[in-house]
């Protein structure tokens, strides 16, 4: 009796390519909606005078979030989730009249179950068991 190998390395490399973009593009929704969520629903400290709770004013902070999935080399992909906005950072940090509220951390950081979720489900596509 013959036994016969087959190398599949190559299509099994692709799918996992295929799957891990598709994730990160996924996780790069999920970030953006976690950091806007935090724009809107995130603090209830007042800051500010007068004081208020809500960061967003023209709403141009929360249009200005993006995520970017990244293939970061061979076999490691992420996403940068951030803004573009000069003012973003002070928001952010804070300054000496005003209390940070770092929302882009505070919104990836409340995100990782679903983020979790959404690579446990996307990752393991085309594979059987």
């Amino acid at each position: 009796m013959a036994t016969k190998f087959v190398d599949n390395t190559a299509i099994v490399l692709r799918q996992m390519d295929s799957n891990c973009t598709a994730a990160m593009e996924a996780v790069a929704e999920v970030l953006v909606e976690a950091v806007q969520g935090k724009i809107l629903y995130g603090y209830s400290t007042p800051h500010g005078n007068p004081p208020h709770t809500e960061i967003v004013e023209t709403g141009a902070l929360f249009d200005s979030i993006t995520a970017e999935p990244q293939k970061v080399s061979q076999n490691t992909y992420g996403a940068v989730v951030g803004t573009s906005l000069h003012y973003a950072s002070y928001v952010h940090d804070g300054t000496s009249k005003l209390e940070g509220r770092p929302f882009i951390r505070d919104g990836v950081m409340d995100s990782t179950d679903r983020i979790r979720e959404v690579l446990q489900s996307i990752i393991p596509n085309g594979f059987t068991v």
